[in-house]
């Protein structure tokens, strides 16, 4: 009986000790969308820590286009989600602790709604390509005085490569072992 009552007490020491640890961290709950409302499945959500540390994690939604990640520290976070055929995006969030935070829904542009809305597709975006030059840049520069351009390549001085040792095999090694042990 007495080891009964130890044993209890241990369990139940252990389940007070063990829920404050749950709730130290958060939960990003949201869903993502296309342009009509329907949910994208596979897509992918990347969750990335702004608060100075590197903490990043990746899920991809579900057939309900609905994404969970748990375990994430509470703070701020960049959420960025792709899906491939359709336009990217992100937002900032605040992760808290406990409940589950409700990211709101993410509605992604197909490429082809994106290039029309840009003005007619591929056609449009490559007319509008311009190639500039450093003096084409400082003429545009307003009367700005820009730096002079960064030096040619050519004019760099080659580093040479160290050269590392060749990995051995485990015969050379053997080889090796046995000349020693015959000297």
């Amino acid at each position: 009986m007495k080891r009964l009552l130890i044993a209890g007490g241990f369990l139940l020491g252990f389940t007070l000790v063990a829920a404050p640890a749950h709730a130290q961290t958060g939960t990003a709950r949201g869903r993502v969308l296309d342009e009509q409302g329907q949910p994208l499945v596979e897509a992918k959500v990347v969750l990335e820590y702004l608060g100075g540390v590197t903490r990043k994690y990746e899920t991809k939604t579900s057939k309900k286009g609905e994404f969970t990640q748990v375990g994430m520290y509470p703070g701020p976070y960049k959420i960025t989600v792709t899906k491939e055929g359709f336009q990217g995006t992100f937002a900032e969030e605040r992760i808290t602790l406990g409940d589950p935070t409700q990211i709101a829904d993410f509605k992604l542009k197909s490429m082809a709604a994106a290039q029309k809305e840009a003005g007619g597709g591929t056609e449009a975006l490559k007319a509008t390509e311009v190639s500039m030059t450093w003096p084409a840049m400082t003429s545009l520069s307003a009367g700005v005085e820009l730096p002079p351009p960064p030096p040619a390549a050519a004019a760099m001085p080659a580093v040479p490569t160290p050269q590392l040792p060749r990995k051995r095999n485990r015969a050379e090694h053997i080889e090796e072992a046995m000349a020693f042990g015959q000297a």
